[in-house]
């Protein structure tokens, strides 16, 4: 009797011992497997990041337009700055760092300088040299077209705009204003030589004014 109850116990044991190192296994096959898809995680997030972009040019785009192609990227928008203050609806890229073209990690900042856009000022009756002057000061460009007219003793005057006043363009945009033309223009551009605005013209629209005038 007593060697049946002996084996008994000895039989519990031994299912104990296994069951003890089956619980071990287990436990320890599972943190073998938690270490495996953290490193293999780790290794997909490291090549992840360093996996490079070609940088886009975003360069006289608008703003908003710019930020969204390089979500796409993907890259990031880092600092928006403006030298005229506050960035406003209708601003647009001059400039960007890193420069378009360079290879740089996924979701870098991308930096960008704005402009804002110029609101046309009404030149419509100026004189001619007094709008062309404007325009220069304002940042704009000028065309000039011809309306002629029989009144010799007529000044030349801007009697019509494009585009209209307080329309919103960007820097260098080129402003026709349609200029009554009398037929001695010869005689005018000695009178508009005289203008104090036509002496404040850098050479670029003095040249642009006098051809108009020839």
């Amino acid at each position: 009797m007593r060697n049946h109850r002996e084996a008994f116990a000895a039989g519990n044991l031994g299912e104990s011992v296994r069951q003890n190192a089956a619980g071990r296994f287990t436990l320890s096959h599972a943190v073998r497997v938690l270490l495996t898809l953290g490193l293999i995680a780790a290794t997909l997030g490291t090549a992840a990041c360093a996996k490079k972009v070609s940088v886009p040019s975003v360069v006289q785009m608008d703003l908003d337009q710019a930020k969204n192609l390089l979500a796409a990227v993907p890259l990031k928008t880092g600092m928006v700055s403006s030298a005229q203050g506050a960035v406003i609806p209708g601003a647009y890229v001059v400039s960007q760092t890193p420069n378009a073209g360079e290879q740089v990690p996924m979701n870098t900042p991308i930096n960008l300088t704005v402009e804002l856009p110029i609101s046309v000022p009404n030149l419509v009756d100026s004189s001619l040299a007094d709008a062309v002057n404007t325009l220069q000061t304002v940042g704009l460009k000028v065309m000039l077209m011809k309306q002629p007219t029989m009144n010799i003793f007529g000044k030349t005057k801007v009697v019509q705009q494009n585009p209209l006043a307080n329309s919103m363009v960007r820097h260098d945009t080129a402003v026709m204003l349609t200029v009554t033309a009398p037929p001695d223009l010869g005689a005018v551009l000695g009178a508009v030589s005289k203008d104090p605005a036509y002496q404040k013209l850098n050479p670029e629209y003095r040249n642009i004014l006098n051809t108009f005038l020839k």
